[in-house]
C-alpha cells in the first residue's frame, strides 16, 4: 500500500475497523466526534471530517490525514503506518473504500453465521501466534461475515455487549476490527484476583503461558479507550494484575489504573522487551 491509496481510506472506515465508535454527528452530519481513544480525557474532543477525510484533535491541536492519525496513534514512522492500514484493508480495492455515515451502524460487515472453530487457514494464523488448538477452539468462535466486498472468514471474541472483536491473517481475508457494539469481556473464575488486558490475542497468550489456565479472573479491555467501563469490576477484586501493551498508550493506561487501585501491580516488567504478551509468548 502507498501513500495515495492509504490516503483514500475514509478515516471513519478505519475507526470502525479498530472498535472506535463515535460520540455523535457534529455540523449536520459533516463531522464524527470521538473520544481521543489514544489517550485519556473526559470531554471527547476528536474531530472527523468525512468530506475532506481530515481528522482533529482539538485538545493536543493537532490533525492530518489518516496517516498521521495512525502514527499519532502508534507513535510509529509512515513506512509502519502504511504496514498497520495494509494490514487491516489490504482485502479491500481502494477505489471501492466508501464511508458509513451511520452513528448505528458501525461497519458495513454484517455477520452470516457463529460457529465452532474448524477453518484451516485461521487455525494456522493462531498457531502461527503460538495459540493451541486447543485454547482456540475454547475461547473463540468461527465468525463468518460479508460486506459488499465478498464474504470473510474470522476469529471472534465476544465482548459484554455481543459485539464481536474479530482477527484474520493477512491477505484477501485479512481483517481486524469489530462488528456490533465495542465493550470489555470478562472471563470470571470465582477468584479474588484478576488480570487485565488490553485485547484478545493477549487473554489467550496469557492462558498459554500459564500452567493453570483460569486460576485468575481475566478482563480484557478491546481497547485502552474500555477502561472506564472497567472500573467498577476492578473494584471488587483484592489483588489487580496489569498486563497491558508497552507503548505509550499501554503505559499510560497502565499509571491510571495502578493510581486508582492501590492493590494494582503492574506485569509488563516481566515482558518489557517486547511490545505486547503475544509478542513475548512468540519469543518464548
Amino acid at each position: 500500500m502507498n501513500i495515495e491509496q492509504a490516503k483514500a481510506i475514509p478515516i471513519k472506515n478505519y475507526l470502525d475497523a479498530i472498535g472506535i465508535q463515535p460520540e455523535r454527528k457534529i455540523k449536520g452530519g459533516k463531522e464524527y466526534r470521538y473520544f481521543a481513544y489514544y489517550r485519556t480525557e473526559s470531554i471527547p474532543s476528536l474531530d472527523v471530517n468525512l468530506d475532506k477525510n481530515i481528522w482533529i484533535d482539538r485538545g493536543e491541536g493537532i490533525g492530518g490525514d489518516i496517516i498521521d492519525l495512525v502514527k499519532r496513534e502508534k507513535h510509529c514512522n509512515t513506512s509502519q503506518a502504511l504496514n498497520c492500514l495494509e494490514s487491516i484493508f489490504s482485502f479491500l480495492p481502494a477505489n471501492k473504500l466508501e464511508v458509513s455515515t451511520e452513528v448505528n451502524d458501525k461497519s458495513s460487515n454484517k455477520i452470516l453465521s457463529v460457529d465452532n472453530l474448524w477453518d484451516k487457514e485461521l487455525i494456522n494464523y493462531a498457531n502461527d501466534r503460538q495459540i493451541s488448538v486447543e485454547i482456540l477452539k475454547e475461547e473463540t468462535k468461527e465468525i463468518t461475515y460479508k460486506n459488499s466486498h465478498g464474504t470473510f472468514k474470522a476469529i471472534g471474541f465476544k465482548n459484554g455487549k455481543n459485539g464481536w472483536n474479530l482477527r484474520s491473517g493477512k491477505g484477501e481475508s485479512g481483517f481486524k476490527g469489530i462488528i456490533g457494539a465495542n465493550d470489555i469481556s470478562l472471563r470470571y473464575s470465582g477468584k479474588k484476583s484478576i488480570v487485565v488486558v488490553e485485547g484478545f490475542f493477549d487473554f489467550l497468550s496469557t492462558l498459554e503461558l500459564s500452567k493453570k489456565p483460569y486460576q485468575y479472573s481475566y478482563l480484557i479491555l478491546n481497547g485502552i479507550n474500555n477502561l472506564k467501563k472497567a472500573s467498577k469490576i476492578l473494584e471488587e477484586y483484592e489483588n489487580i494484575w496489569v498486563a497491558l501493551d508497552n507503548d505509550e498508550a499501554g503505559k499510560k493506561t497502565t499509571s491510571e489504573i495502578l493510581y486508582e487501585f492501590e492493590n494494582a501491580k503492574d506485569l509488563s516488567k516481566k515482558y518489557k522487551d517486547f511490545k505486547d504478551l503475544n509478542e513475548f509468548l512468540i519469543n518464548q
